[in-house]
């Protein structure tokens, strides 16, 4: 999958431009581009978290788009694969919601 710079449009394959360099004495050069406006394009992926399609280059770490992602993602792995209860809060912790009630056995 690619993205444009330019549009922002994504597709499977890009255009190929032939910039002619004959008339220096050069050979052919062929380029690829967005197929839409014909732009500058990049590798493109999807994110895991949030399924948004972002350019290889600007991605915050792997299969994700953003650092919010990254954290979403870290937080539900965590949740998912070690059973890790939800953090305490104060609250909780100062009300005495988690330790156990006197006189009980």
């Amino acid at each position: 999958m690619f993205i444009c710079h330019d549009c922002f449009g994504t597709f499977k394959e890009p255009s190929v431009f032939e910039e002619d360099h004959l008339h220096d004495g050069g050979l052919p050069e062929y380029l690829a581009c967005c197929p839409y406006c014909g732009g500058e394009i990049e590798e493109a992926e999807m994110c895991e978290n949030c399924s948004k399609i972002y350019g290889i280059s600007t991605r915050y770490m792997t299969d994700v788009c953003s650092e919010a992602c990254w954290n979403a993602m870290s937080d539900k792995a965590a949740a998912e694969n070690y059973g890790m209860p939800k953090p305490l809060n104060m609250v909780e912790f100062s009300e005495g919601l988690f330790m156990p009630k006197r006189g009980a056995k």
